[in-house]
């Protein structure tokens, strides 16, 4: 963990943190792989991190998180599982990042996410790779399950996601499953999603209804999202598709 180390460089680290899935839930905060608080001019980059719980988490920092290469091995059973997390940063920078096979199995309230941005005005979130985002357990309907998500706070709401490459992002819950590849929460303005590559998740691209201004998408590309076919998880007592259905 970092705190108030300016000008610092975190490079072509390797971390298996896999032994963080023997506590029973702990806070991501306590058990990020990287965690830097109140760094100026920050960059972690090209690091290789294997995941029981959280990549990097960073808070109240300027710089940048790019070219990191972050997975899971295996299913983790706790409440939150983020690759990358960017707290109260503005102008922060989240770029060419891979993140894959982020997989919680806890049931109930979770948080899942690969690049999760919030209250940092002027946040770039540009040209990662997130894929194979899932929940595999019945989640609880206040969960949150995500490959790129994006809010507002106290330092503004002003973000660009753009040239981001999304991929097999589902949530499992009876009745919803409803995950989004891209998803912009309430009292977050002036938001820019363009030119996102999105296939294979439940839901393209999801702007909360409540107090989100100004949000602009152009020159997306989304197909292979949501059940496209009636009756194509048999949640009727009909037979599927012998009448018409689309």
């Amino acid at each position: 963990g970092l705190n108030y180390a300016d000008r610092f460089v975190v490079s072509s680290v390797e971390c298996d943190d896999d032994l963080a899935r023997v506590y029973p839930d702990p806070d991501i905060r306590s058990y990020a792989a990287i965690r830097a608080d109140n760094c100026d001019d920050l960059a972690v980059r090209e690091c290789d991190l294997q995941i029981g719980i959280c990549g990097v988490v960073l808070e109240h920092c300027t710089g940048q998180a790019a070219w990191n290469t972050i997975s899971m091995s295996a299913a983790a059973d706790k409440q939150h599982t983020e690759g990358i997390v960017v707290g109260n940063s503005p102008r922060f920078v989240v770029a060419d990042n891979t993140i894959s096979n982020l997989i919680n199995s806890r049931p109930g309230t979770i948080n899942l996410g690969g690049i999760y941005v919030f209250g940092s005005k002027n946040a770039s979130i540009a040209n990662n790779t997130v894929e194979n985002i899932r929940a595999v357990a019945q989640t609880a309907p206040d969960s949150v399950c995500s490959a790129i998500s994006t809010s507002g706070g106290r330092d503004g709401s002003t973000a660009e996601i753009s040239g981001n490459l999304i991929r097999d992002v589902h949530d499992w819950h009876v009745g919803a499953g409803l995950a989004p590849a891209v998803l912009v929460h309430s009292d977050t303005d002036d938001v820019s999603i363009a030119n996102n590559h999105i296939e294979h998740a439940d839901v393209g691209v999801e702007i909360d209804a409540s107090s989100c201004d100004r949000a602009s998408l152009s020159g997306n590309f989304v197909t292979n999202c949501g059940q496209l076919i009636d009756y194509g998880n048999c949640e009727g007592g009909d037979e599927p598709m012998m009448r018409g259905e689309t």
